[in-house]
Formats: C-alpha cells, structure tokens, sequence
C-alpha cells in the first residue's frame, strides 16, 4: 500500500500521540509504528523523550539496493504531554493500526478514526478503577 509521505507522517505521529500519552509501553509504540511504516512503503524511525517524539521517514530501499538514502524524507517533532492511563484508547489505536496493516481500512479512514479516538473523552475514574 503506497501513499504519500506527508499522510504516512500524518498516520504515524497521529497514532504516536494517542498510544503515548494514553499509557502504551515505548517498544510496543516503536514495534507497532515501525511495522505500519513499511506497509505504507517507508522506513520509520522513532526517537522517545518525555513529553516528545521524533519521527523521521524515509524511504524503503529495495533487498541488495546498493544506494541508501542519507537524509530523511520528512521529520516530525509530535508534543506528546504525558496525561495517564487510558488503555481503552490504546487498544482502538492498536486495531486501526492493525486494519491499516492488513489493507481492511484505507488510509484516509483511518486518519479519521484516529482524531475520533483522540478526541474522545477519557475513561472516568470510577470507571477506571473498576476496570482496574
């Protein structure tokens, strides 16, 4: 599945923002957003910090390719504020990513998915604490 390299970016800092500050654990979040990379066509690298992620794209080269990009196609920096726990949107996230992986969700859907989780209202404390 190829698309361009501003909606790959888009994909992926927008999944790295929900899965971040809602809890998902820093290799799960490299593991998932590196695999979406290479089914949209892109390498994807991922660079953690507190309240931050790089992202760099680049694109895939082909097995034995004896040239290597040296520069990144685009690079993003997404403000990730580390707000809690919310593993509800965690695992929409995970299952937009997994649709997007396995072709059943067209990109431009799942960039719509992916704003209708982040907007979403968090799971309440009682809530959370039963679910606990």
């Amino acid at each position: 599945m190829g698309v361009t390299p501003q909606l790959a970016l888009k994909l992926i800092g927008n999944s790295a923002k929900i899965l971040f500050s809602n809890g998902q654990t820093t290799q799960r979040l490299i593991d998932d957003l590196q695999a979406l990379g290479l089914t949209l066509g892109y390498s994807i690298h991922i660079y953690p910090s507190w309240d931050q992620i790089t992202v760099t794209l680049n694109a895939t080269t082909p097995p034995n390719a004896q040239i290597v990009a040296s520069h990144p196609l685009l690079i993003e920096v997404v403000d990730v504020p580390p707000l809690g726990i919310d593993m509800q949107k965690v695992s929409r996230t995970l299952s937009v990513l997994e649709d997007l992986k396995t072709a059943r969700l067209h990109p431009e859907d799942g960039l719509v998915l992916l704003d209708q989780i982040a907007t979403s209202a968090p799971a309440s404390t009682p809530r959370f604490s039963i679910m606990a």
